[in-house]
């Protein structure tokens, strides 16, 4: 079941990382659109430790119930969707070219302590799962 579990969680965030690309290049400003890389890693990893841990419902293949692994992957990758800030704009309304033009524009990490904190978190969480 490890290995079934695995690849439901796997091809469900392959696919909405895919879905959701083109949406989340539209919040930045373009070609700086969103890692997609710790994107996928978020959904993945959430999707497959809630997938595990939640109770299972919907049909079944491989004696898996995948129904569940698609709605948190779902209900994750639009979390993270709506938390993306839109595309900085000046005052006369073309494309802020970075911090020096508006103070209030902060340059993010993509991997900072939340990051490094929610895959430990969901690691531990499959791995306990899986015992």
């Amino acid at each position: 079941m490890f290995w079934y579990s695995l690849f439901f969680a796997l091809a469900i965030a392959l696919f909405l990382a895919l879905l959701f690309r083109p949406v989340l290049d539209l919040r930045r400003e373009p070609g700086k659109g969103i890692a997609l890389i710790p994107f996928f890693v978020i959904v993945f990893m959430v999707t497959w430790a809630g997938g595990l841990w939640l109770q299972p419902f919907g049909p079944t293949t491989w004696g898996l119930p995948w129904l569940v692994f698609v709605t948190v992957g779902l209900v994750t990758a639009i979390l993270i969707a709506a938390t993306i800030p839109p595309v900085p704009h000046r005052q006369d309304g073309r494309l802020a070219e970075g911090p020096e033009d508006d103070p209030r524009v902060a340059e993010v990490p993509v991997f900072n302590w939340f990051f490094w904190a929610l895959i430990t978190v969901t690691v531990v969480a499959v791995v306990l799962a899986n015992l």
